[in-house]
């Protein structure tokens, strides 16, 4: 079966692994698959590992990633110690996404001096994840309770009742991955689009396996992917296209929330509006552009963030991209050494 619970996706296991665990690093990064995959790059040159372009790779490594080592090495040699880094990134993550892991993340006990916040408009304006309570990392999130989350207030019986039957019963837990399994095999019964992402992509659902691990595919694991240039254009144009202000109001609400929530627990926070191709930020309306930089700029200022805009730097070429919008090694090099001597130089991490 192809069926695999969503509390078991690589996409946000990490989430509740990294909440139920004892870690509490210093640094939390937050952020979409815009962050990971520089993450990972990067991480690859710096330990040696052969950097892979395979879809297997992508969805069960690149998703769960946790690390940065990379920018926790740069980190330490300005800092002159060492410093934790839990990588909460999650591909396609949206603001109200990040703002719920903060608050999870707070709930569970986490105390993080500095939370890294990278951002790019995709996530204010993307239609395909438009319905807030549909991502996943909300379907995870939204009702998990750790035990300390909830002796840390008075429960009530009622509570604790929860608790326990969520923990001993599996099934009332992922209740919700068998209706959207069952959902899945039937779209690949009738063949057709699950949901609007793969409607806009034009797929056609089909019953089949999940991809294992082509270990014996050489040339399919280290060759970069080529990538149809003009269709992921037409497909950013759509996503943002025309653009949902609605949706893009009930994202600045929630970067807002994000940024009262850490500074009311005397976190600094770190915007990063993520280098971006110029081709691809042209796609977005210019009152649009506007309106997202004037947002990042005035919450920055209103909740004592430190603000890094990179998206129109000139430091980053086309060379610096593996795709329309991730960066490769070259380009998470660049910008880890930036966040580097901006965490050391404009915050404060205690021992």
């Amino acid at each position: 079966t192809s069926f695999i619970p969503l509390d078991q996706n690589p996409m946000v296991t990490k989430l509740l692994d990294f909440l139920a665990s004892d870690s509490n690093p210093e640094v939390v990064l937050l952020g979409s698959s815009l962050t990971l995959i520089p993450s990972v790059r990067s991480d690859d040159q710096l330990t040696g590992r052969k950097t892979r372009y395979d879809t297997w790779y992508r969805h069960q490594f690149i998703n769960a990633y946790p690390d940065a080592k990379y920018l926790r090495q740069l980190l330490q040699r300005h800092l002159g110690k060492d410093v934790h880094i839990a990588n909460m990134a999650v591909t396609g993550a949206m603001v109200s996404d990040e703002c719920l892991i903060l608050e999870k993340l707070l709930a569970s006990g986490k105390t993080p001096q500095v939370v890294v916040v990278e951002v790019a408009e995709r996530g204010f304006l993307d239609k395909l994840r438009a319905n807030i309570e549909k991502t996943p990392v909300y379907q995870v999130l939204a009702d998990f309770r750790c035990l300390k989350d909830i002796l840390k207030r008075n429960p009530s019986p009622q509570e604790i009742q929860d608790f326990v039957v969520g923990n001993l019963w599996y099934y009332y837990k992922v209740k919700a991955d068998y209706r959207a399994f069952l959902a899945g095999w039937f779209s690949g019964v009738i063949q057709h689009p699950l949901n609007l992402w793969e409607a806009a992509q034009g797929c056609r659902r089909q019953n089949v396996l999940l991809p294992l691990n082509p270990e014996n595919q050489w040339a399919a694991l280290y060759t970069p992917l080529t990538h149809d240039h003009a269709k992921d254009m037409q497909f950013n144009h759509s996503i943002y296209n025309p653009p949902d202000m609605q949706l893009f109001a009930k994202q600045s609400w929630y970067m807002e929330h994000l940024l009262k929530i850490a500074h009311e627990a005397g976190i600094t926070a770190v915007i990063v509006n993520m280098p971006m191709p110029r081709e691809n930020t042209a796609l977005i309306p210019a009152y649009v552009r506007k309106r997202y930089h004037h947002l990042l700029k005035s919450l920055s200022y209103r909740y004592q963030a430190v603000f890094l805009d990179l998206e129109n730097s000139p430091d980053y070429q086309l060379t610096d991209f593996e795709d329309s919008s991730h960066m490769n090694a070259s380009g998470g090099h660049k910008l880890f050494s930036t966040l580097a001597k901006t965490i050391s130089c404009r915050t404060r991490i205690s021992p």
